[in-house]
């Protein structure tokens, strides 16, 4: 089933024009084409999509993924007894810290800081008996480099023509980009007259 996936993407690739990869990087250069306040919008929205999803995780309990923000905040709302009282405490307390460093110590990594002092928190306090939830052993060293075993002759061709070509095209989209601006500032290209 992987090497079947592995094929359809790349034929997928191979199938997409060049003018899609050339016009979107010609729209991400443009700078006048969204408004900021419609910018400012859309990442605003979404970034409280992505906070009401992380609710779960900070109170403790499972909370049903809703089909808008208000849905989850009501959610919460109606089950916020379920609350795991010691995965609160470490949430909010390492909301706590990287909110105190940003606005009493600006330059020093709250976030790291805070993933250090929970390290050491949970290494004394042994969260898991507590019923927070950690990552818990993680294996040493890197798995080895291996090709799956489904994978045939002709799929390994597809497959490979379809990342060198991935490739080459992620290595074009920053000199795409760049000649994208200089043609909206009226500069000539490099080299051209």
């Amino acid at each position: 089933m992987t090497g079947q996936r592995i094929v359809h993407s790349a034929r997928w690739y191979d199938g997409t024009p060049k003018v899609s990869g050339t016009s979107f990087c010609f729209f991400l250069g443009d700078s006048n084409f969204l408004s900021h306040p419609v910018v400012s919008g859309f990442t605003s929205a979404a970034a409280l999509i992505i906070g009401a999803s992380q609710l779960k995780h900070l109170f403790g309990f499972d909370i049903p993924s809703g089909s808008s923000v208000l849905e989850t905040v009501y959610d919460l709302t109606q089950g916020i007894s379920q609350t795991h009282v010691p995965t609160f405490v470490v949430g909010s307390g390492a909301i706590a810290i990287i909110v105190g460093l940003k606005r009493f110590r600006p330059k020093w990594p709250g976030a790291l800081i805070a993933v250090l002092i929970g390290i050491g928190c949970s290494y004394l306090l042994d969260f898991t008996a507590l019923g927070v939830s950690t990552l818990g052993d993680v294996p040493g060293g890197l798995p080895m480099p291996a090709v799956p075993e489904d994978l045939s002759l002709q799929a390994r061709g597809v497959a490979g023509h379809g990342k060198r070509r991935l490739a080459r095209d992620a290595w074009q989209w920053p000199h795409l980009l760049r000649r994208g601006r200089r043609r909206q500032r009226g500069l000539a290209a490099p080299g051209r007259r």
